[in-house]
């Protein structure tokens, strides 16, 4: 099928093409003659007139008429340009007469005018001149005034400053005493609070200690009981009820050993050092048989008793060398047992090393040495090295000893706590005098601090009166030297206006009559008219000859107007020269144009004919060949359609033979892996076989057929104490003894009995099959859970450190010293929550307070501001008084708005004073400072603010900037910055009423 595919495609694509080239040459050939038609249509279509155009030949009669016109126009505006050339040297003759008598008549005008200005300005600076007089004696008598005033003030500033400076000589004295008392307070509370830290230290030191103390204590009689505990057998003998009488004890509970010998003796008595003692020999006796019928294991015993068969003494007849003696001497024990003891450390003799006792040793053979280290040598047997555990002895020593030192550091504790709580008060008592002196020195200080300042107070108003009336001085000097220069000018100007009046000016430096006369004939004239009087008679001349300027004056208006009209005959013959200028080759040029464009339309009219004619030979050539065409799509249209449906039936075949193909390859891979996967399960069993096999013949010694003959699947698993056996079951086999078997977790089911058989039953389950003590099945299902189970619970045992108790200790101790702070961080926090509670409470109380006053003097203070209004403070959150904002609603009268943003500026600029207002009455202060505060107010509302402000001036100073006529007026004094003509700022102060006294 793919072959023949592949056969067939070349066919069918060559069909496919011929069948789509066709029909592109199709479309093409359609559009050709589609195209062809429209233009034989269009071409062949009769075409209109052409555009009429004028004659030639009347256009270059019209050229001929035009150039005659020019030359007559030329003519005419030389004419017109000599006739204005006269008129304009007729109308400058005029202009220049009519001028001359102007400017003789203006410079007879300028005169006067300068004669009456000369004295206008005369009489005003003589005017200026007295108002400046005036002044300057207005301003000298001031001055005087504020000279005698400020006299007066430094005086009195000077008394009281006097005064209190004599109260305040004996203050000094007393604060001296107080520093002196406060640095004896705050040595006394260093020297305490040394105290406290280093009886603090000591106390830490104590307890860390006795802790320690505690834990090596508590540690070592751990390690004690673990070691007695690990003979399970004389555990049991001492801790059996029933045989308190036969049973004493334990050897290492009865001896007391000297310090330093515990390890000798340990080694000398041997086992016996963690023997059990006992009355006597017969309850030895029946102490073993009863181990032995029980099964329970061995112990080791000392019987007790004087016939205890003592062995060989110490020979007394040898004398030992220093720090040699013999073992019965480093040890006390009860009576009962002495006896014992000395047969078991018979012969034993203590040295302090190996070569002091090799060499007793070789002395006396007999002898048994053991040193301090524990080392034993005898004359044929020896025993020691290192890395020995510690003995009972020893460890029991220790403990004593830790009890002895754990005793001494708790009295050391308690004392150095006793110590501690006693300095403690002393350094609280040291700090309460601290405080005491120092609030004492605060209190002078600011006593001092209060004089200081109205002593500073007292010395500035006297410098500064001193210094005003000094400046006031030199004031008064300066107004009188202003006004006698002022006395003068005003002499000197009056001299010169009556002078200027009577006709006569007075001759000043630089300006002379001389001066006025050069170069200016209208003041010469002037002043002759005021001497002789011959300028009036000219004057009255020209008037006499004002008809002769009027007839100037028409004569000028009249060449005007004749030059007027001769620029306008100019004027339109250039512009009708102009405008007929260049027709007459304008239309030449036309003309040939007409004649070129009659031309080209005949030509065009040729060749439009011959392109019909091509067109309609296209056209009809085009469907021809289309005939034709459709023919051949047809043919080409039924071979595609035969190839294609060729095609479709293989592709069906194909595709169902290929679904086979798939469907029997994925059963071909399933079988593969099935036999691949049994394969690899065969490989891992066999491996595993061979491998419990290896390890079965390695550990256990066990061939492959006895050991599925003896522990099978088949074979029952037998209980443990099988009286037929007469031994447990092995590990393997899941038998484990009751006394190793670990108790399950918390929550877990226990185990299975041992020896209960388990089967499987029809649902596949494990059931067991069993009873209690006889044969049973394995299952290693559950013997291997049973396995996993005992060593997860080994597991979680872990391994026995014996530093854990002196490790819990000091975390303990830890654990308490960080409890103890933790107690006294969270006793602060309470202490600062507590005051941080009252400080809420206290803002809110004093807030609410200050808001309740402040909104009522608002509504008061509004009330009054805008007659008729309404206005009020209102809180965002009433309920959160720490955390509220304050709100503004007014009501000026006759409207209705309530926030300030719909005000206009002077309703919130009054309606802000009225709640500054509000604040001073409600918490009133000793002076305010207000800055322009009235700047955006009318004179009603103005008024209104300044009898509030007469209300602020009976418990308060005002001091009020202001460019306002009226808040000056009612102020007690006024200050002001003003510039000298020296260019330097100065201060001037007016008081316009004296202050009351009381």
């Amino acid at each position: 099928l793919d072959a023949d595919e592949q056969e067939h495609a070349p066919r069918l694509a060559q069909a496919q093409e011929a069948w789509f080239s066709l029909s592109s040459l199709g479309e093409r050939l359609r559009g050709v003659s589609s195209v062809a038609q429209e233009r034989h249509s269009h071409l062949a279509a009769e075409q209109g007139p052409t555009r009429p155009g004028r004659d030639p030949d009347e256009l270059d009669r019209e050229a001929a008429e035009l150039r005659e016109q020019e030359v007559v126009l030329g003519e005419r505006l030389e004419a017109a340009r000599a006739q204005l050339a006269g008129s304009v040297r007729h109308r400058e003759r005029a202009e220049a007469d009519l001028a001359g008598a102007e400017r003789r008549l203006a410079a007879q005008a300028r005169a006067e005018a300068a004669r009456a200005e000369r004295l206008a300005r005369l009489r005003a600076q003589v005017g200026a001149a007295r108002s400046r007089l005036a002044s300057a004696q207005e301003e000298a008598g001031r001055l005087a005034q504020a000279l005698e005033q400020a006299q007066a003030r430094a005086e009195r500033a000077h008394q009281e400053y006097t005064e209190f400076q004599d109260m305040s000589a004996g203050r000094e004295d007393d604060r001296s005493g107080l520093v002196w008392q406060h640095e004896q307070a705050a040595a006394g509370l260093a020297q305490a609070a040394a105290r406290v830290a280093e009886l603090r230290a000591a106390e830490r030191r104590a307890s860390a200690e006795r802790a320690a103390l505690v834990a090596r204590k508590e540690a070592l009689e751990e390690g004690i009981r673990a070691l007695q505990q690990g003979a399970e057998v004389s555990a049991t003998l001492l801790a059996d009820p029933a045989r308190s009488g036969e049973v004493l004890g334990a050897v290492a509970d009865l001896l007391t050993v000297a310090d330093g010998a515990q390890e000798a003796i340990t080694a000398a008595l041997g086992a016996a050092a963690d023997a059990v003692a006992v009355a006597g020999l017969d309850a030895a006796v029946a102490i073993l048989r009863q181990l032995k019928a029980d099964e329970a294991g061995s112990t080791a015993l000392v019987i007790a008793g004087e016939s205890a068969g003592a062995g060989p003494a110490a020979r007394p007849d040898i004398t030992y060398p220093a720090g040699v003696m013999p073992a019965l001497d480093l040890v006390k024990a009860p009576e009962e047992l002495s006896a014992a003891l000395a047969g078991l450390l018979a012969g034993v003799v203590v040295a302090d090393d190996l070569d002091q006792a090799a060499a007793l040793v070789g002395a006396y053979p007999a002898l048994r040495m053991v040193t301090r280290d524990g080392d034993l040598l005898g004359a044929n047997w020896a025993q020691g090295g290192a890395a020995r555990p510690p003995s009972v002895l020893a460890m029991r020593s220790a403990a004593e000893q830790a009890a002895t030192a754990l005793a001494v550091a708790g009295s050391a504790c308690q004392d150095a706590a006793a110590e501690l709580a006693e300095a403690a008060a002393g350094e609280e008592r040291a700090q309460q005098e601290v405080a005491r002196v120092l609030a004492l020195m605060q209190e002078a200080d600011a006593a001092a601090a209060t004089i200081s300042g109205q002593l500073g107070r007292l010395a500035g108003a006297a410098r500064a009166a001193q210094e005003e009336a000094t400046r006031l001085a030199a004031a008064i000097g300066s107004a009188r030297e202003k006004c006698e220069r002022d006395q003068a000018a005003l002499t000197e100007l009056s001299e010169s206006l009556v002078a200027a009046e009577a006709g006569e000016p007075p001759a000043r430096p630089g300006h002379g009559t001389g001066g006025e006369a050069e170069g200016q004939p209208g003041r010469a004239a002037q002043a002759e008219g005021e001497q002789g009087q011959p300028g009036r008679k000219a004057l009255a001349e020209d008037e006499q000859g004002q008809p002769d300027r009027a007839a100037m004056a028409r004569q000028a208006a009249a060449a005007r107007e004749a030059e007027t009209e001769a620029r306008l005959e100019v004027r339109t013959a250039e512009e009708r020269l102009r405008a007929i200028a260049g027709r007459a080759d304008a239309l030449t040029a036309a003309a040939a144009s007409e004649r070129r464009a009659a031309q080209a339309a005949i030509e065009r009219q040729r060749q439009r004919q011959r392109q019909a004619v091509v067109a309609r030979a296209v056209a009809q050539g085009a469907q021809l060949a289309l005939q034709r065409l459709e023919e051949s799509v047809a043919v080409a249209a039924a071979q595609r359609q035969a190839a294609e449906q060729a095609r479709e039936g293989r592709a069906e075949a194909l595709k169902e033979v290929r679904a086979q193909v798939r469907e029997l390859a994925t059963e071909l891979d399933r079988v593969v892996d099935s036999a691949h996967g049994a394969e690899i399960a065969r490989s891992e069993q066999r491996m595993r076989l061979e491998q419990i096999a290896t390890r079965a013949v390695e550990e256990f010694g066990v061939d492959v057929t006895a050991l599925v003959a003896e522990y099978g699947p088949d074979v029952p698993i037998p209980p443990p104490g099988d009286a037929a056996g007469g031994a447990a079951a092995p590990p393997e086999a899941g038998a484990v003894p009751p006394e190793r078997q670990a108790a399950p977790p918390e929550g877990q089911a226990a185990p299975p009995e041992i020896g209960a058989a388990e089967a499987t039953g029809p649902d596949g389950r494990q059931i067991a099959t069993g009873e209690r003590g006889a044969p049973g099945r394995y299952v290693r299902a559950e013997q291997e859970r049973r396995a996993a189970t005992a060593q997860r619970q080994l597991n979680q045992l872990g391994k026995v450190n014996p530093l854990a108790l002196e490790e819990f200790a000091a975390l303990e101790e830890r654990h308490a010293f960080l409890a103890t702070q933790l107690e006294d961080l969270k006793k602060t926090r309470r202490d600062l929550l507590t005051v941080v509670k009252e400080v809420d409470d206290r803002v809110q109380q004093v807030f609410a307070a200050a808001f309740e006053d402040t909104a009522r003097e608002f509504e008061l203070i509004f009330g009054r501001l805008f007659p008729g209004g309404e206005g009020r403070l209102v809180l965002t959150e009433p309920d959160d008084m720490l955390a509220t904002g304050i709100d503004f609603e007014a009501r000026p009268p006759g409207k209705k708005v309530k926030r300030l943003s719909l005000l206009s500026g002077g309703e919130r600029s009054l309606t802000a004073i009225a709640f500054l207002v509000a604040i001073f009455k409600a918490r009133p202060s000793p002076f305010y400072v207000l800055d322009e505060v009235e700047a955006a107010l009318d004179d009603t509302n103005l008024q209104r603010l300044l009898q509030i402000f007469e209300e602020l001036r009976d418990t308060s100073q005002l001091i009020i900037v202001t460019h306002q006529k009226r808040t000056m007026e009612v102020a007690d004094a006024l200050y002001g910055i003003t510039m000298q003509g020296d260019g330097v700022s100065s201060v001037v102060s007016q008081r316009l009423r004296e202050p009351e006294r009381a």
